[in-house]
C-alpha cells in the first residue's frame, strides 16, 4: 500500500474551511506526494505488500494487523465490490482472478 500524504490537489476543492486551512498548513506539493508513487512503482520485490510512507517501508498500525482489524477489512472490501457489481456487473470477479 503506498501513502502519497496529504498533498495540494483538486480533490478536496469544495471541502469547508478547516479543510483548506488543514491543507494550507500541513499539506505537500503533489509532486512531493508522487515520489512515493513513483518510488513503488521502481522498487523492488522486498517492497511488495508493504506499506510505503515517504519512500520508506513502515509498519501498519496494530489496528490493521489486529483480528478486528482484519475484520474490517473484509467487510469493506465486500461492500466496495458490492457496489462496484452493481455499477458494472462482474468486477469483483474480475478483481478476484486477479488477486489469485
Amino acid at each position: 500500500m503506498v501513502n502519497p500524504g496529504l498533498c495540494h490537489s483538486e480533490l478536496a476543492r469544495d471541502g469547508n474551511m478547516r479543510t483548506k486551512i488543514t491543507k494550507r498548513l500541513l499539506a505537500r506539493t503533489t509532486e512531493q506526494g508522487s515520489r512515493t508513487l513513483v518510488n513503488s512503482a521502481s522498487a523492488g520485490p522486498e517492497t511488495h505488500g508493504e506499506y510505503l510512507d515517504m519512500c520508506k517501508v513502515i509498519p501498519t498500525a496494530t489496528v490493521v494487523r489486529s483480528p478486528k482489524g482484519q475484520k474490517t477489512q473484509k467487510r469493506l472490501w465486500d461492500e466496495l465490490m458490492g457496489k462496484l457489481d452493481k455499477i458494472e456487473p462482474g468486477i469483483s470477479e474480475n478483481l478476484s482472478n486477479l488477486l489469485i
